[in-house]
């Protein structure tokens, strides 16, 4: 008997639900789940500590993770081809499932999210999904080009994950002209699901027309209304003088004066200088060891002069009230962080039970959160505050939030590092 505890329409749960179509498996899903509660039951965390959904039960024992699981139920009959049918076709599906994971999956949840009502809509992190989508939509175009299905002649659990990761983007906000654009996709796509192991779990599926926009927060509605135009007085144009070599080059030189650098020469120099604490060693130091056993090492070790330690804290955690979705925004985060990853060493923790508590502390080679950080579009939706790890509280601080199975008296759900 399998079972799979998830809420209704979860994309994550099909993942499973398909593969057991493919598969010739029955899998049973409880109607009176209900997310929030049932998951959060002492019986239910007996067999699944996290909490999270979807998980399966099988024969054999509690499975959590949906790729686990999708994986697990693939393989359950033997004479099937979705996990590949080569040992390289099935490097082939493991790779596209992971960069689903990895790059497909954050920007939809960026996008999708503040539609869905999960958290707020950020014009700069919505432009910097956008752009990750289309890249990602860019490269599976290409690829698709002679290719029916991503790998071999038939339908895999790659193509399985990817349809299910881009199954909201593609009812949301990968509009008429986008499906147009990267009709590869689209054809991929719509050939997918009208497969009857698809239709029987996702149903009829609907592609967006027009791409749905999420309610901008009053603020930023107040900085984009145009001010009202003041009457201006009809004037004459002026002739224009014509623009000799000098004029051209004179005003390049202007407009490279009025660019400013991206790091401030200080910033610069800082990031520059040597310094007998390497962070690279650092991370290798602290990835092989326990840090209860390790930080006495590492408080030696560490150079004050040259680093600095920040603890941030999520601004909107009482929006997080789905695990899943709190967990997307912390993967986000550390992936649109990694133009800083030779200057930064961070972890990031995920705690309480809905809502659910975001926040970390970073390591930085800087004396205040570096450029690098702040112009990545999450860094808004964070508060930043420098601990003073000279003390025995800061360090305590530190060793709570990079260690501990509590952080500020809530459980921890999930953990993770930036290096």
């Amino acid at each position: 008997m399998f079972t799979i505890y998830t809420y209704p329409g979860n994309p994550r749960a099909n993942k499973s639900l398909i593969a057991a179509q493919y598969a010739g498996v029955k899998i049973d899903v409880p109607s009176d789940f209900v997310m929030g509660v049932t998951n959060e039951t002492p019986e239910f965390l007996a067999k699944f500590p996290l909490g999270k959904v979807p998980c399966m039960m099988t024969p054999q024992g509690p499975l959590y993770e949906s790729n686990a699981m999708a994986r697990y139920v693939a393989g359950l009959r033997a004479d099937n081809t979705l996990l590949g049918s080569s040992h390289y076709e099935s490097g082939l599906v493991d790779q596209w499932i992971h960069w689903a994971q990895n790059d497909v999956d954050a920007p939809v949840g960026v996008l999708v999210y503040p539609i869905l009502g999960y958290m707020q809509y950020n014009k700069k992190a919505y432009d910097i999904a956008k752009g990750d989508l289309n890249n990602a939509l860019s490269l599976l175009n290409n690829h698709l080009q002679s290719q029916t299905f991503l790998v071999g002649e038939r339908v895999s659990l790659a193509d399985i994950s990817l349809v299910c990761s881009l199954q909201w983007a593609f009812n949301l906000v990968i509009d008429s002209a986008a499906q147009a654009k990267y009709a590869n996709v689209t054809r991929w796509y719509l050939t997918c699901v009208n497969q009857p192991e698809f239709a029987a779990v996702m149903g009829e599926v609907k592609l967006a027309v027009e791409e749905v926009k999420a309610d901008k927060p009053k603020e930023e509605k107040k900085k984009e209304e145009k001010p009202k135009e003041e009457k201006k007085k009809e004037e004459k144009p002026k002739e224009e003088k014509k623009k000799s070599k000098k004029d051209d080059d004179e005003e390049e030189e202007e407009v490279l004066k009025e660019e400013k650098p991206r790091l401030s020469e200080e910033e610069t120099a800082w990031l520059a200088q040597k310094s007998p604490m390497e962070l690279e060693n650092v991370k290798r130091f602290l990835s092989n060891n326990k840090f209860a056993d390790a930080q006495a090492q590492f408080w030696t070790d560490f150079d004050f002069k040259v680093y600095s330690v920040w603890e941030c804290d999520y601004n909107y955690n009482n929006d997080n009230t789905i695990e899943w979705m709190t967990a997307n925004l912390m993967g986000g985060f550390i992936n649109r962080l990694e133009e800083s990853r030779k200057i930064s060493y961070g972890a990031l923790t995920m705690c309480g039970n809905k809502p659910y508590h975001l926040q970390g502390v970073f390591v930085f080679k800087y004396k205040e959160v570096p450029t690098y950080v702040k112009e990545c579009p999450d860094y808004e939706s964070y508060t930043f505050k420098q601990l003073d790890v000279t003390t025995a509280e800061g360090k305590a601080r530190f060793a709570e939030i990079w260690d501990a199975a509590t952080v500020d008296g809530r459980e921890l759900k999930e953990r993770r590092f930036f290096k």
